[in-house]
């Protein structure tokens, strides 16, 4: 099962990232969120905001189809644009979908 989640500022309320991550674990048993949770492997934009506030964890939602799940990544990332370019307040550096053009391929 496959999940999208947010990254969500405390100091604005404002989402600054979108991710997608699988979940491990049966159903009725804890379920790991282990990639929405995880500090390590992220971008230095990403690690800015960070050191500058606290954030939230939003579980977007839950998809049995990988293919509806990054197609819900990619939908959220336009909506919620992108800090670099001032169309919003992502630091997202990709457009989702896993295989998603990275940010810097648009410049």
């Amino acid at each position: 099962m496959a999940v999208v989640y947010l990254h969500r500022r405390m100091d604005t309320n404002e989402v600054f990232y979108v991710g997608k991550g699988t979940l491990t674990g049966k159903k009725g048993h804890h379920r790991n969120h282990h990639r929405a949770y995880c500090k390590r492997g992220r971008s230095s934009f990403w690690y800015n905001i960070t050191n500058k506030t606290s954030y939230e964890v939003i579980i977007f939602d839950y998809f049995e189809k990988e293919s509806d799940c990054l197609d819900c990544e990619i939908t959220l990332i336009k909506q919620y644009g992108y800090i670099k370019d001032g169309s919003g307040t992502l630091c997202n550096l990709s457009s989702g979908g896993e295989s998603g053009q990275s940010y810097r391929d648009w410049e």
